[in-house]
């Protein structure tokens, strides 16, 4: 009998397996209490969603219920599942009984629906999952019917007539390979842009994510040496080169260089850039060339001794204030720059132009300048340069229709504070908030001291609800910390530029009035400013 149980079992993990493979469907078979015997073709999606804490309860709904649906019925139940896969729930009879399910399917029916589940993955819901992996065996329904086959073929399954079963798969397989393999080639390049697409916008966060974070951890004493180091790693770039603008003389000069001879550089002064890099700044437009003899260019000076014809030179502003400019060349894999490293640095730059705005405020002549836009007890800028920042980025943002938001914090009840630990307490609890809230922003979000114990944070490219989760972390951070005196909590409120927002006063009091709202409602908590348009125009 153990032999005869064994041989059922291997007649059946092999027609299993050569209906999946052979129909490009995935076949699941499950016990009555859903527990997985066998797998054959499993849809990526469906692994990682079935395994993930977050979705597994909604999976168990659908393909969860199959031994009970298909048990109940008696027959195959057609049913579409959490990820809008279509799958078909096959009773699969040993011995005339019901004994297992078999999942058939877990397939798209259509490319507009890849394309949804797609999205989700890079901004929705499934945005947490690394995207290489969770589309790595994506399942179509293709032409000819190849999942009703599979289903068809399992529900004329029967263990002793093996010789007719095979015979059938092998003819169903013949008379569909062609419409098949049709269907897969149709649906090919479209999955496999959708492919690509996804798993280079996943790779573009991922990245953007990690650059800011790097730059977060840089010191200021050597910060654009390591920040032209990132610049060329993150291209890979064999050279990589950073000129910045000299306020007095409007001239670019030499800054950082990495696998060229900077010394080489500095030797040309007065011609610094004329070739390339002048006329970038002065169009204030990236320049990418594939191929620099194909387009005229006069050639690099034979003792750079450049490996490639390849380069970008990307200017650096904030608003009208030109900055500098970034060149890059030689990329590591001999390959030319193309529109995906453009597209990459286009993401990056905004964040980098108010860093090494902030960065060349420490480095300017004369501590009294930067003094100046630094409050001298938390080390955060002050009033006056945040109001400066915020004018500037809403330019930008009605501009080029960037998202951005602002938050106004106040600690809780600090008066009391003072006045029971003393000033010099009251002085040491701001100075550890301000910490607090340098070790949660992003490298472009510029945290001020408003005055007293209220501050504010200005979050360029930052929508209301990514704004919320950055407040809350830092609501939860302070509650969380440990201060010498007492327990310390604050107060936020967010607003961000919109059509009825659209100057610094108006967000400034638009984030002031949803911190109001916060302290009345009991203090420690975020509250956002998003009234009715009439309302808005009412209130300001």
């Amino acid at each position: 009998m153990k032999k005869k149980k064994e041989s059922k079992q291997k007649l059946w993990k092999e027609i299993q397996n050569n209906l999946a493979d052979g129909n490009g469907m995935a076949v699941i078979v499950v016990d009555e209490n859903s527990n997985v015997i066998e797998e054959a073709n499993n849809n990526s999606i469906c692994k990682i969603l079935y395994s993930s804490a977050d979705f597994s309860s909604e999976c168990d709904k659908f393909c969860g219920k199959a031994f009970e649906m298909a048990n109940r019925a008696g027959r195959t139940v057609e049913y579409k599942c959490y990820a809008g896969l279509e799958c078909r729930a096959v009773p699969v009879k040993i011995d005339e009984k019901i004994k297992f399910a078999a999942i058939v399917g877990r397939a798209f029916t259509k490319t507009s629906n890849y394309r949804e589940a797609a999205e989700r993955a890079f901004s929705g819901d499934w945005k947490k999952f690394p995207p290489t992996k969770f589309f790595e065996n994506v399942l179509f329904k293709g032409a000819g019917n190849d999942l009703e086959t599979v289903v068809k073929s399992i529900e004329n399954f029967d263990d002793n007539k093996k010789d007719a079963l095979e015979k059938f798969v092998e003819k169903e397989s013949i008379q569909k390979s062609f419409d098949i393999e049709n269907s897969k080639k149709s649906n090919e390049l479209e999955i496999l842009r959708l492919r690509e697409e996804l798993k280079r916008r996943g790779w573009l966060e991922q990245t953007v994510q990690k650059f800011n974070d790097i730059l977060r951890e840089i010191d200021s004493d050597d910060f654009w040496l390591q920040l032209t180091q990132i610049f060329a790693e993150l291209m890979r770039a064999e050279r990589s080169s950073l000129l910045l603008v000299d306020e007095k003389t409007g001239k670019l000069f030499f800054k950082a260089a990495i696998g060229t001879n900077a010394a080489a550089i500095e030797e040309e002064k007065e011609n610094l850039g004329a070739r390339v890099a002048r006329q970038v700044l002065a169009v204030g437009k990236p320049l990418m060339i594939e191929d620099v003899e194909k387009i005229g260019l006069k050639a690099a000076p034979v003792e750079r001794n450049y490996n490639s014809n390849s380069f970008i030179s990307y200017p650096l502003s904030i608003g009208a204030q030109k900055i500098g400019v970034l060149n890059l060349t030689d990329k590591t894999d001999g390959e030319p720059y193309n529109n995906f490293d453009l597209q990459l640095l286009n993401s990056i730059m905004p964040q980098l132009a108010v860093l090494i705005d902030r960065a060349a405020l420490k480095h300017k002549a004369g501590e009294f300048e930067q003094l100046s836009v630094t409050d001298a007890l938390t080390g955060l800028l002050n009033r006056r340069y945040l109001e400066e920042r915020l004018a500037e980025e809403i330019k930008r943002s009605n501009r080029e229709g960037f998202p951005m938001s602002f938050l106004m914090i106040d600690v809780d009840d600090f008066k009391s504070y003072n006045d029971k630990f003393s000033h010099p307490e009251g002085d040491k609890a701001l100075k550890l908030v301000a910490k607090l809230f340098k070790d949660i922003l992003r490298g472009a979000d510029v945290a001020a001291r408003y005055g007293g114990e209220e501050f504010s944070i200005l979050l360029p490219q930052t929508t209301l609800d990514e704004a919320k989760n950055i407040a809350e972390r830092i609501r939860e951070n302070v509650e969380k910390t440990k201060f010498d005196m007492r327990r310390v909590t604050v107060s936020i409120g967010i607003a961000s530029c919109s059509k009825i927002i659209c100057n610094a006063q108006e967000i400034i009091l638009a984030a002031d009035k949803a911190l109001y709202k916060a302290k009345s409602l009991g203090r420690n908590n975020v509250q956002i400013f998003e009234d009715s348009i009439d309302e808005q125009k009412s209130e300001l």
